[in-house]
């Protein structure tokens, strides 16, 4: 009676084990995945992004800023109402570009990135309101820098 006893606990040691380790190994799933776009290094925005702009008839001119483990280069950047701004990651970090207040984004909620990239990914933003508009990195919050949007 006991070995068969024995042997019963110990196959329902067993079932409830892998019942744990299966969900377990579910319910683990990243909640955002995180990867580098497949861009060139060149200053062009991706071109579902460049048609869709020139069609609203807005583009002018493309801005690059660089964020690298110190941060964002240039600081501030002075543009022109509808222009472009693509920044891109040379770092060893993730980068996810969002306006601040940090961590609302809402002084100019459609300025969001809304997920990070890895080295050499890049992000695109054509500004559509006139005004000084900081940032950071959302996901390395004290990173931050300003567009300014002038008429």
């Amino acid at each position: 009676m006991n070995k068969k006893f024995l042997i019963i606990i110990l196959l329902i040691t067993v079932i409830i084990m892998a019942g744990v380790s299966f969900f377990k190994s579910k319910s683990q799933k990243p909640i955002s995945k995180i990867s580098p776009l497949n861009i060139n290094n060149s200053s062009k925005l991706p071109p579902e992004v460049e048609s869709a702009i020139q069609s609203e008839g807005i583009y002018q001119e493309t801005f690059n800023v660089n964020y690298s483990d110190k941060g964002f280069t240039p600081q501030e950047v002075t543009i022109k109402l509808g222009s472009a701004v693509t920044w891109t990651n040379n770092s060893k970090k993730s980068m996810y570009v969002a306006s601040n207040d940090h961590p609302s984004h809402d002084l100019y909620p459609q300025f969001d990135q809304l997920s990070a990239v890895g080295n050499s990914g890049q992000y695109s933003f054509v500004f559509d309101k006139v005004g000084s508009w900081g940032y950071h990195n959302h996901a390395s919050p004290s990173d931050t820098a300003r567009v300014i949007v002038t008429e």
